[in-house]
């Protein structure tokens, strides 16, 4: 009976302190999400730095004492409203809704960020909002959040973007959507054998919409071979990696074949959005501390990132190719003050 006792204690308690093994990280929905909101963040952050910030309530406005050209070719008197960022938010019995509103030169809403999450213990987000800044993945709190980009283009309100990402146990499965039609679906599957990481695309992506005079058309076919993507960990170390039917492949293999459909056609949409839909706010330059931050020092920050985080080995080369280009064109001159390394 002792021995029975001590086994099924052992038996047990090596199953309550038994842990998943650690995702697999390639891209994941942080990865993702960076490439292309970090577009948006170093505006808001621009805007701060470039013009004068006054903050009311939830409300930052941006103004400067001279007269300044739009990039919509509009022109703002000194001391008149630029460009403005508001904030509101409302608890819900399962959550919380905010909504950050993006006023261009115009002097209206050029775009809306519309979050809601579901979970308990819920904070607004008013000081990431001020940093240009998004949470998108699920804190431990949180069991669900979308998040939308709504553009009004003078007939009807829609959708350009949304992301909505959902935690059914310890399983994650989050959608990115193109206008209203999906686009990219991730599941990530911890557990203690395995943990999987997968990554699901259509057919093909058709979208098109009109925004502020611009047209946006976006198309793209993907082969039944590479609309399935999955890399899986073991409790080893190991990380096996399958693209479509076929049952392993190398990690750059893998990364190669996500780096069209995955980085170049979903999320090089995304980035071209939030580029069109910063058209309607004032140029600004790229300032760090009071000195100037040259794009040089940004790409070297993405190859780092990406690095970091086994991020799209691809994307990583054409980053480096640019470079070499650029300084071989006289386009990038470097002045490096380091001295001779001994």
């Amino acid at each position: 009976m002792k021995w029975f006792l001590i086994f099924t204690l052992t038996a047990f308690s090596s199953q309550v302190f038994a842990q998943n093994v650690p995702m697999p990280v390639v891209f994941t929905v942080k990865t993702l999400s960076t490439l292309f909101r970090d577009i948006l963040s170093q505006k808001v952050q621009d805007l701060s730095n470039n013009y004068i910030a006054k903050v009311v309530d939830n409300r930052v406005e941006f103004s400067s004492n001279n007269e300044v050209a739009c990039n919509s070719g509009d022109e703002v008197q000194p001391k008149k409203p630029l460009a403005a960022i508001q904030y509101t938010y409302s608890p819900t019995k399962t959550g919380l809704i905010e909504q950050v509103d993006y006023v261009g030169c115009r002097g209206k809403i050029t775009f809306s960020e519309n979050i809601v999450t579901e979970g308990i213990s819920l904070t607004p987000s008013w000081s990431l909002v001020l940093k240009g800044k998004r949470e998108f993945e699920l804190s431990l709190n949180e069991t669900r959040r979308t998040i939308s980009y709504i553009v009004n283009d003078r007939i009807k309100k829609f959708s350009v973007m949304k992301f909505d990402t959902l935690r059914t146990g310890e399983r994650v499965i989050t959608r990115f959507y193109l206008k209203d039609k999906l686009a990219l679906t991730m599941i990530e599957s911890p557990g203690i054998e395995a943990s999987v990481l997968s990554y699901e695309l259509p057919e093909h992506i058709d979208i098109d919409f009109h925004f502020l005079g611009n047209e946006f058309e976006r198309e793209a076919h993907f082969s039944q071979g590479t609309r399935n993507l999955r890399a899986l960990a073991l409790p080893t170390g190991r990380i096996i990696y399958s693209i479509g039917p076929v049952s392993e492949t190398s990690l750059e293999a893998f990364q190669n074949a996500a780096n069209g459909p995955v980085i170049t056609a979903v999320i090089g949409s995304m980035n071209s959005i939030i580029n069109l839909l910063l058209k309607d706010f004032p140029a600004t330059e790229l300032i760090s501390s009071g000195e100037q931050t040259s794009k040089f020092f940004e790409e070297l920050t993405l190859v780092q990132f990406i690095l970091n985080t086994n991020g799209p080995i691809q994307q990583v080369k054409t980053i480096i190719r640019d470079i070499i280009s650029a300084i071989k064109n006289g386009d990038l001159v470097i002045d490096d003050r380091r001295g001779k390394q001994k």
